[in-house]
């Protein structure tokens, strides 16, 4: 279920970076270094939709403290503080592994050759 929905938004996010590098094919020289800087957002939704994926981990449940291990829909709050502060570095940890694969490919698309 959600890791198909992540995949799938995967998929789409890196669409969506083809089509702004393909707008500097097509005459818009003038914002190329832009356009392939602008790379950028897609990869950081993209990294940070793999990273979950891969490790079982959501985000904005660790940052707001809260976990679905039930039903679909039933949320609850983690109760210690201690793995309340474990779930927020998890998350820390995981938006700064998703700026560093997000950096990594906005680099391999300015190095390629347009």
């Amino acid at each position: 279920g959600g890791q198909r929905r992540a995949r799938g938004a995967g998929r789409q996010l890196v669409v969506a970076g083809c089509r702004v590098l393909d707008g500097d094919r097509h005459g818009c020289q003038h914002v190329k270094g832009f356009s392939r800087v602008s790379v950028f957002l897609p990869a950081i939704l993209f990294s940070i939709g793999y990273l979950q994926s891969r490790k079982k981990f959501c985000l904005a449940f660790g940052l707001a403290g809260i976990f679905n291990f039930g039903s679909l829909g039933q949320v609850s709050k983690v109760i210690s503080p201690a793995d309340k502060a474990l779930d927020r570095k998890t998350a820390l940890n995981l938006i700064i592994q998703a700026f560093g694969l997000a950096a990594l490919i906005t680099i391999i698309v300015l190095v390629l050759p347009v």
